[in-house]
């Protein structure tokens, strides 16, 4: 009886668990996260607040090597709220960003080619770039999107990656300021329970 209990109330924590707190397990993932390590995509942010940086993130990779190139689409929307604008900016690489937007506009299409002469290595969590949601954030649910067609390269590779949202769909915000995390944490497996009795 003691083990049922223990094992009932396991399967309770981890299902009460933080979603934000799980990395996207598949491979070649994209998403927008509010730290480095790529486990917080939901904040909360005081109305007015005059803006919010979160990260974009490569996330298990499949290609290891010197990233050379890649590029996204980010937008946000809020309901209401017309003033909201994004900015994205360096990251851990040195490069030429050829980056298409209207100014002060909700949405940013970017392409960065890598600096040869400092080449930056893909890792398990690699910062592409700062992005900055500029406000005064509303008090309200503000939500961030990527689309389809973002891609990396690495030079020993053959071909383009196309990546993968964090969310699981392109149609599906990958972060949000103001509400729950929109990434589900993964399903727990028969493994995982079996290993907190070992």
């Amino acid at each position: 009886m003691r083990t049922m209990v223990l094992l009932l109330l396991a399967c309770a924590a981890i299902a009460a668990s933080d979603a934000s707190a799980q990395i996207d397990p598949d491979p070649d993932g994209i998403g927008i996260y509010f730290d480095q390590a790529a486990t917080i995509v939901s904040t909360a942010a005081p109305d007015g607040t005059p803006a919010v940086e979160a990260y974009l993130i490569l996330t298990n990779p499949s290609v290891d090597g010197p990233l050379h190139y890649w590029s996204a689409h980010v937008s946000t929307t809020c309901d209401g709220a017309q003033s909201l604008s994004l900015s994205i900016s360096g990251g851990a690489f040195n490069g030429i960003n050829i980056a298409t937007n209207m100014p002060g506009g909700a949405t940013y299409h970017f392409m960065v080619y890598v600096d040869e002469l400092a080449p930056t290595y893909t890792s398990a969590v690699t910062v592409l770039a700062s992005v900055v949601v500029y406000g005064p954030i509303p008090d309200q649910q503000v939500e961030l999107y990527l689309h389809e067609g973002a891609m990396y390269f690495v030079r020993d590779a053959d071909d383009d990656v196309m990546m993968d949202p964090s969310s699981g769909n392109w149609g599906l915000p990958v972060a949000r300021i103001n509400g729950e995390a929109p990434v589900g944490a993964p399903p727990v497996t028969w493994n995982f329970v079996k290993s907190l009795f070992r």
